[in-house]
């Protein structure tokens, strides 16, 4: 590894994934359902430190044209493609850097301050060096009242994990090949050890099903994950000193299921965390009833609160809905335990936002036939945003520019669908975040755009692509033979994706 990199994996490309909590609109609702009155104008700077393939820094610029988008990132690999899908989509706002984080912070085409930073993992990657050179940027960088975005794997969970890492590691750098081949290597040698009945997963039992997950992984992302010189978790209480030396203070969690975390706490779980005398000391002892494995934490540069009463409601704040009714959980499951929710509360609100994105003024005006009051709709759209049925918005102001910028992106994205699967998200001009799909249902939406009609005449051609590249559907595990088989197995999705999917993408702005 040379100095440049500092230890970081660099001979392999990272994923293509699309982070939501990064969203803007996810941001802010995050801050102001805490209680922070926190809005951004709509032409924000936002930086991400450590950009990766570009995806998110990619869609966002283009879900947000007004707003101005900058990144870095020392895998020159990275760099280019993220160049090349800005080119491709016709972005002009958005411009990435292979400068080092030491460099970064002098960059002469970098505006004097940001609204928002953000950093997606890679402070626990990158060594105490490059820890230092992020917290100089982000304390010469930051605006007044700008939000940090930082996630970074954490203590108490990632203590048993370190053992597994570490042999993990240590086998793939006496490896041959490439980062791929020593990752696959690794793998399969610790399943040995596992299978052997290694004493590390007997006395630690929840290793084994931990190491199951990660056998499924991607390749790529665990190369990142487990082949960096560095792997160091944090106290939460660590880094919010960290960012109190610089001006900051923790604000919320930007991860709707861990927010919502302390609901399914036992009462003397959180009258314990309640009697605790500041929010560092609750937010720390949290992380050990959730065994916290990974955090995403937001810190701001000073806030100004909301009134009182208002942070459950968030006054103003946007929601929509990205899943059909019948995808509305019974419960949510989260680290510290379960909570369900009455239906006659729950489904109201996300058959409203079905209807059209709406503030939760509109909603509680909307549904007070029903007796929904502004403190149980607040209830519900936390229980909502928890389940991963709705997300936060965007102000409906605007969403025609958004409407043109994101029409582009997703041209290139479903062009390249046909290909590959590595994009895998739609920008919404509703929401600011991707939408995911998979990638017969990017052909679906693409053939469905093109030929129009009955299923069966939009998905003939979507076989035809599949077929022309030797491809096949799979059912069971195991794949399709005939060409009839295919064509009714394709139909029968098709009929799904016009019933659960194409209203949700309408109500997104993905589809006219």
């Amino acid at each position: 590894m040379s100095i440049w990199t500092s230890g970081y994996v660099t001979d392999v490309g990272y994923t293509f994934g699309f982070y939501p909590e990064m969203s803007p609109a996810s941001l802010t609702g995050a801050l102001r359902m805490s209680g922070h009155d926190v809005r951004l104008r709509d032409d924000f700077t936002y930086c991400e430190l450590g950009i990766g393939q570009g995806v998110t820094a990619a869609l966002l610029a283009a879900a947000h044209p007004e707003a101005r988008f900058y990144g870095n990132d020392f895998n020159a690999s990275h760099v280019l493609h993220a160049r090349d899908l800005a080119a491709a989509t016709e972005l002009t706002n958005l411009t990435v850097s292979p400068a080092s984080f030491q460099d970064y912070v002098n960059d002469p085409d970098l505006p004097d301050r940001f609204d928002v930073i953000a950093l997606h993992g890679i402070y626990s990657w990158v060594d105490g060096k490059l820890r230092d050179a992020i917290r100089e940027f982000i304390d010469r960088k930051l605006a007044v009242g700008g939000i940090l975005y930082i996630s970074y794997n954490a203590f108490p969970g990632w203590s048993a994990m370190l053992p597994m890492r570490q042999l993990i590691f240590d086998h793939g750098s006496r490896g041959t090949g490439s980062a791929i081949d020593r990752v696959k290597g690794a793998i399969a040698f610790v399943e040995q050890v596992k299978q052997l009945g290694g004493g590390f997963f007997r006395q630690n039992p929840a290793m084994g099903p931990k190491f199951d997950n990660l056998k499924a992984m991607s390749p790529a992302y665990l190369a990142h994950e487990y082949f960096n010189q560095v792997q160091q978790p944090f106290y939460f209480s660590a880094i919010a000193e960290e960012m109190s030396d610089i001006g900051l203070s923790f604000a919320a969690s930007a991860n709707f299921v861990d927010r919502f975390a302390r609901r399914t706490m036992t009462a003397e779980q959180r009258a314990f965390l309640d009697a605790l005398p500041s929010e560092i000391e609750r937010e720390s002892m949290f992380d050990y009833f959730a065994n916290q494995v990974f955090r995403r934490d937001l810190f701001v540069r000073g806030s100004r609160p909301l009134a009182p009463g208002q942070a459950n409601s968030a006054p103003g704040q946007r929601f929509a809905a990205v899943k059909p009714l019948s995808e509305m959980p019974e419960q949510v499951v989260t680290t510290t335990g379960a909570a369900s929710i009455k239906r006659e509360s729950g489904e109201p609100v996300l058959a409203a936002l079905l209807k059209r994105p709406s503030t939760t003024e509109e909603l509680v005006a909307a549904l007070s036939g029903g007796a929904q009051s502004t403190l149980n709709v607040g209830h519900s759209l936390e229980y909502l945003l928890a389940a991963g049925c709705i997300v936060p918005a965007l102000p409906a102001a605007g969403e025609e520019a958004r409407s043109r910028s994101t029409e582009v992106f997703n041209r290139h994205v479903l062009a390249r669908s046909a290909e590959s699967s590595d994009l895998m998200y739609l920008a919404s001009p509703v929401t600011g975040q991707g939408f995911s799909l998979s990638r017969i249902e990017m052909q679906f939406l693409e053939a469905l755009a093109a030929h129009g009609g009955a299923v069966g005449d939009w998905t003939a051609p979507v076989w035809d692509n599949l077929r022309a590249r030797n491809e096949r559907l799979l059912k069971d595990g195991k794949p399709l033979a005939s060409d009839e088989e295919n064509i009714a197995d394709l139909k029968l999705r098709g009929a799904e994706f016009v019933a659960k999917r194409v209203p949700i993408l309408r109500s997104l702005g993905i589809v006219q």
